[in-house]
Formats: C-alpha cells, sequence, structure tokens
C-alpha cells in the first residue's frame, strides 16, 4: 500500500508528491492572510457591546472599539430606539447594531438578532413577513423567533441615514472547505 503522500510513476518508481503540501500551504497562508485582514477591518467594533438600556442611563453614551477609540453615540438615536421597544426588550437590545457583510452575499448585507431585526423592520417600514421570507409550513410563532433578515444596498442605506452613530458594519469571511 501506498503513503497517502507518494505515487507511483510510468516506469513503476515511487515518487513523493510535494504538489499537495504545498498547495496546502498555499491554501493555508491565503487564509491567514485573509482572516488578518478581517481582523483588521473589524477592528473599529466594541470589545463589548452594551444595551440600550445601559446606554440611556449614560451622560455621554459610548463604546470603546477593540482598537481603543471611543465611539460617541447620539441619544436622539437611543430614544428613537427606546420607543420602539418595551422596557425588557431594552435591556436585551445590544448597541450598535451589526450590519454585517460578506463577500459571498454581493450587495445584500445581514442583520441579526431578533431584536435587531423588529427595529430595522420598523426603521426601514417593512414588514416580516415580506423580508424574512415565510418558510412553507412554518406557523407564526416560529417565524417570528426567526433571528436574521438580509437588506439591499438601498435599506443599508437608509438604515445608516436613520441610526448613523448606533449601527456599525462588520465583515466577514467564510473559508471553503473543499479539502
Amino acid at each position: 500500500m501506498l503513503p497517502s503522500h507518494a505515487s507511483m510513476n510510468e516506469k513503476g518508481v515511487f515518487v513523493e508528491m510535494r504538489e499537495h503540501s504545498w498547495e496546502r500551504r498555499r491554501e493555508d497562508f491565503e487564509e491567514r492572510t485573509l482572516a488578518n485582514l478581517v481582523r483588521s477591518l473589524n477592528r473599529h467594533l466594541p470589545a463589548v457591546r452594551k444595551t440600550l438600556a445601559e446606554l440611556l442611563r449614560e451622560e455621554k453614551p459610548a463604546v470603546i472599539g477593540r482598537d481603543n477609540t471611543m465611539h460617541r453615540i447620539r441619544k436622539e438615536e437611543l430614544e428613537m430606539l427606546a420607543s420602539m421597544l418595551r422596557s425588557q426588550e431594552r435591556e436585551r437590545l445590544k448597541i450598535p447594531i451589526y450590519i454585517e457583510l460578506s463577500p459571498e452575499w454581493r450587495g445584500i448585507a445581514r442583520i441579526h438578532g431578533a431584536l435587531e431585526c423588529k427595529v430595522v423592520l420598523k426603521i426601514l417600514g417593512k414588514t416580516a413577513e415580506r423580508e424574512r421570507g415565510v418558510v412553507e409550513g412554518e406557523n407564526a410563532e416560529e417565524h417570528k423567533a426567526r433571528d436574521e433578515i438580509f437588506i439591499n444596498r438601498a435599506d443599508v442605506r437608509r438604515l445608516r441615514r436613520a441610526l448613523p452613530t448606533t449601527t456599525q458594519y462588520a465583515f466577514f469571511f467564510s473559508f471553503s472547505v473543499s479539502r
């Protein structure tokens, strides 16, 4: 039996196959490079997100980014978000709301989290059924529990105009498992 890294050439001589290991090293290098790039794109994101209720109690609401920059948040935006939610929901909504971008989605952004989806849909003036798409056989409770929506570029612009300090872009890149 041949080892997985060797093969027999046309003359019947065992030849070690190094292409695979070099290819694997190149792929590993590319993955590390892309991971570092995405990490640097996201260094503005806060190390710890705060709840809407916490930020409303602060005199000068702000979060600290992973790069130690202070990101101030406008009180008017916080109050607008608070007007859309019940008090217990204000204790759970994390700020900033992430607008997740990935090259795989091409012009589409994802909003993740049930409360985040709720306020984004209200701001955009859309109904959950139209944006989330009811899955066949799904009842109303299951549909309400879904916690992600995808929005197009025009909606991202509208959302950022309405909530410039309470939303932030987050960049994602996934690696295919084709090995």
